[in-house]
């Protein structure tokens, strides 16, 4: 299935485009836990990488295959979950056997705790992103813990493991230190989109102020590529019709990182002054090569982007300035349009001419062909003399100019 979409990638920017889904693979995407056994191979080594308390402690002879992980989120191995009753295509899902379990607050409450530790940390380990499923589990789990706090201290009491005030909070404050160490190494250019969205699905497991300083670290990072990205259009040529489709929004996410309480007001300042000089600088080039049409456009584009009245003014005065060329101009290509547009009418009218001139010839071909062997027949031998040598020459006729346009036809094609 062709599906139209306009994904946000990894890096920030923005692509558009069509997608053929064959849903198995995107299944196998959804549910797999994308793991690299070597970076979770010692658990000593794991605890040091996303911190450890007791609570969370996992023995190292739980460190074994990814089947008590699997049956632990979704109730299924992963073998189970690809399963196929109906095999399907790239129009239609497959039908499978088995469907990952959908977990509820009963289950929190009776889950076996060692393999939520196991769960934890091999999501922590993996390359799984905060869109998987897997994340999804351990989400609702986290936030059950969370929205009830009498459920960890039974879960920790049923095990063997402490159950104080205190480590309840070592729980809590190990599991946010591990999921920012985690979002942390998205923090690069080439990922910085899945940083952000990682941060914020994270965001009700943290207490409002360990959100508020991660996200103002986060933020940081973001600041210098908000500002990179804008200044890197001064750097490329644009064609007037890429300018025509231009938005800041395909270079980064600016919209939803303007939106983040810690996002400095300076940045989004800087970033929207510099798309504001940057395309009425280019309406300037244009206009002064006499495409006021193009200007005028660039000119509104940058309207969006002005940020003080002076701005507003400026932009006012270069449309004022070229109105009446973008009005010439404008009425030049409606007359340009409608020429364009009588001359394909004129043509669709030739050609459909040609076409039932062509049903008509082919028609009397169909009729006059097996006519001229009757009537040519009869003539030869005799019979019918008078009748059949005049529908003989009728026929000849009819087919001879038939033959010799086709054969005209025939010699222009091969001369293009």
């Amino acid at each position: 299935m062709s599906i139209p979409v306009l994904i946000r990638n990894p890096d920030g920017t923005t692509w558009e485009g069509h997608v053929a889904y064959k849903w198995s693979v995107l299944r196998k995407c959804r549910l797999e836990l994308n793991f690299n056994e070597d970076q979770a191979s010692l658990v000593v080594a794991v605890h040091e990488l996303y911190g450890v308390c007791p609570a969370l402690q996992i023995a190292p002879s739980m460190a074994g295959g990814l089947d008590p992980v699997y049956k632990f989120l979704y109730g299924y191995s992963f073998e189970e979950l690809m399963e196929v009753e109906k095999s399907g295509s790239y129009g239609m899902p497959d039908t499978y056997v088995h469907e990952p379990q959908i977990w509820t607050s009963q289950m929190v409450m009776s889950m076996d705790w060692d393999l939520f530790c196991l769960a934890y940390y091999t999501f922590l380990c993996s390359n799984n992103d905060f869109e998987s499923e897997a994340w999804k589990v351990l989400n609702f789990i986290l936030k059950t813990l969370k929205d009830t706090p009498s459920i960890l201290p039974s879960l920790l009491s049923n095990c063997g493991r402490e159950t104080g005030s205190n480590a309840c909070t070592d729980f809590w404050d190990t599991v946010c230190h591990g999921l920012q160490t985690k979002i942390r190494g998205w923090l690069r250019e080439e990922s910085c989109h899945t940083a952000y969205y990682a941060m914020s699905a994270v965001r009700t497991l943290f207490s409002p102020e360990a959100y508020q300083a991660f996200e103002k670290s986060c933020c940081e990072f973001f600041d210098r590529v908000a500002r990179a990205r804008i200044d890197e259009v001064y750097e490329k040529d644009y064609s007037l019709e890429e300018l025509h489709s231009f938005h800041i929004e395909s270079l980064f996410f600016y919209e939803d990182y303007f939106a983040l309480p810690s996002s400095p007001a300076e940045t989004r300042q800087y970033v929207l002054n510099r798309a504001f000089t940057f395309l009425h600088s280019i309406a300037d080039k244009v206009a002064a090569r006499e495409k006021m049409v193009d200007a005028d456009m660039l000119y509104e584009a940058a309207l969006q982007f002005a940020q003080t009245g002076s701005d507003r003014e400026l932009i006012a005065s270069k449309r004022n300035r070229i109105a009446p060329a973008v009005s010439i101009e404008k009425a030049a290509e409606e007359r340009a349009r409608l020429e364009r547009e009588k001359q394909w009418q004129k043509k669709k009218r030739k050609d459909a001419a040609k076409d039932k001139l062509a049903i008509i010839l082919i028609a009397a071909f169909l009729i006059s062909t097996p006519i001229s062997v009757l009537s040519g027949l009869l003539f030869f031998i005799g019979a019918f003399l008078p009748f059949s040598k005049t529908v003989f020459y009728i026929s000849l006729c009819i087919t001879l100019p038939f033959l010799l346009l086709v054969a005209v036809a025939f010699i222009m094609e091969k001369r293009k």
